[in-house]
């Protein structure tokens, strides 16, 4: 189903180290490379002429990392069409934008033509490595990177090496291989309550590896793939592969893991084997509730309704033709895109400031960053240590009051939300995220995901299916 090659998508991703350049446009990257995406957009919006094609450029690259992805579309679009041949950085830009889409043909055409066309350009490297063809080539196009990268970047560097090291070990072997796909199916979900009355998760069973007992696993849409304890891990048999740095969370916001390979997982009627998984040394629930976390990636195909009233997981074929959502009581949908592993739709304030937000089963509360309160004007109070993310605490999270937050027809309706720094997520990542979309919203609701045309459907509230 897929390959393990595709893992490179939840790093490349992301934006790479500066190197020096002529025109107009430098001032942009320059900002832009030094995290000062707020300037560099500013900046890029005074250009005189922004049909030139550095200067639009500049400007679509500015926008992708403000998380003005429509905005991004129209301008990089714009830019690859009317000349010929395209800047290179604005095909690799647009190349990233298409993959976020669910085009992985059109993004990988485009970023494998930038790469032959910029053979020795680190930017074009680190970001179109995954392009390149098979292992061999990507490797070497890592390779390549990090010997001109040298020490500019330590995380990125650092996450090449991590991905030069898994290929070396699993080359171009497919993983997450359906063994079992009905078109329809329903799994059930087990609610796992919290303080106060709140929903703290969703845990779906599945046999892993070689036992047949089930293991409890989160239904945490904010995370790619699967991870597990891995203590669970090892006594079900995982085949380990390499280590890697998985970046965000709580803790220190860096954190060594192990990558492996389970011969088979198992939800209901839905089956896979060759299955990729990472693991924690730490334990990912301190109450034991569950033992893993695994997001939607495998359910790709699928047609897949959340709900979250009843406690279902239902996963449907897509019809051969008509509009699935012509029924009453539907949103009309909204669009969202898949970066560096996470489900990010657009989310506002009542005041319209939007941002693009992590929509998240696996957090129990939603949270804001401290750039999004800064843009609505939050007041923050008090309070750290309030979250706890994969890897333990986040230290510097806090109390914030006078945002509310809202996505299409659900409306949070909080006097007090979380606010945590996700400068460090949103820099790997090459996109400015604004928080995340909880349960305290998403509880209780039906959300449908077409997960072939990117887009997520609501159930109007008080509503049934």
């Amino acid at each position: 189903m897929f390959r393990a090659i595709a893992i490179l998508l939840l790093v490349l991703a992301a934006g790479g180290p500066a190197f020096a350049e002529d025109g107009q446009e430098s001032a942009v990257r320059s900002l832009l490379e030094a995290d000062r995406w707020k300037e560099a957009l500013a900046l890029a919006r005074e250009q005189d002429d922004l049909d030139d094609a550095e200067s639009g450029t500049a400007l679509g690259e500015a926008l992708f990392r403000a998380g003005e992805l429509l905005e991004a579309n129209t301008v990089l679009s714009g830019i690859v069409e009317r000349h010929d041949p395209p800047p290179v950085r604005a095909m690799v830009q647009l190349g990233l934008l298409r993959l976020a889409e669910g085009d992985a043909g059109t993004g990988t055409e485009l970023l494998r033509s930038a790469l032959e066309l910029s053979p020795d350009d680190p930017y074009v490297l680190f970001r179109a490595a995954g392009a390149a063809g098979g292992a061999d080539r990507v490797m070497d196009a890592l390779n390549r990177y990090i010997e001109l990268a040298g020490d500019s970047d330590p995380d990125r560097v650092e996450a090449a090496r991590g991905t030069i090291r898994f290929l070396k070990e699993i080359g171009d072997r497919e993983t997450w291989i359906q063994s079992a796909r009905p078109d329809n199916a329903t799994l059930a979900l087990r609610k796992v309550p919290g303080r106060g009355g709140e929903v703290r998760g969703f845990i779906l069973k599945a046999v892993l590896g070689e036992r047949k007992k089930p293991v409890r696993i989160l239904l945490d849409t904010g995370s790619p793939g699967l991870f597990l304890d891995d203590r669970i891990a090892r006594k079900h048999g995982m085949e380990p592969v390499s280590e890697e740095t998985v970046f965000g969370g709580g803790g220190a916001g860096r954190h060594l893991s192990s990558l492996g390979i389970l011969s088979r997982l198992e939800a209901g009627a839905v089956g896979f084997r060759d299955v990729l998984a990472t693991t924690s040394a730490a334990r990912l629930d301190p109450a034991a509730s569950f033992q893993g976390l695994i997001g939607l990636d495998p359910f790709v195909g699928y047609i897949v309704t959340l709900d979250l009233a009843r406690g279902a997981l239902h996963l449907e074929s897509p019809p051969a033709a008509g509009n699935l959502w012509s029924g009453e009581g539907w949103s009309q949908g909204a669009r969202y895109w898949t970066i560096s592993g996470q489900f990010l739709v657009e989310a506002r304030d009542a005041a319209g400031a939007g941002g693009l937000f992590i929509l998240d089963t696996g957090a129990a509360r939603s949270l804001v960053s401290e750039n999004f309160v800064a843009k609505v004007g939050g007041e923050v109070l008090r309070g750290e240590g309030l979250v706890r993310g994969f890897g333990g605490l986040r230290p510097e999270s806090a109390l914030v009051r006078g945002v509310d937050l809202r996505f299409q027809s659900l409306v949070g309706n909080f006097r007090e939300l979380v606010m945590a720094d996700l400068s460090l997520r949103s820099r790997l990542s090459g996109v400015e995220i604004s928080g995340f979309i909880g349960l305290d919203i998403l509880a209780g609701q039906v959300i449908r995901i077409d997960t072939l045309t990117r887009q997520v459907f609501v159930k109007d509230r008080g509503r049934q299916p």
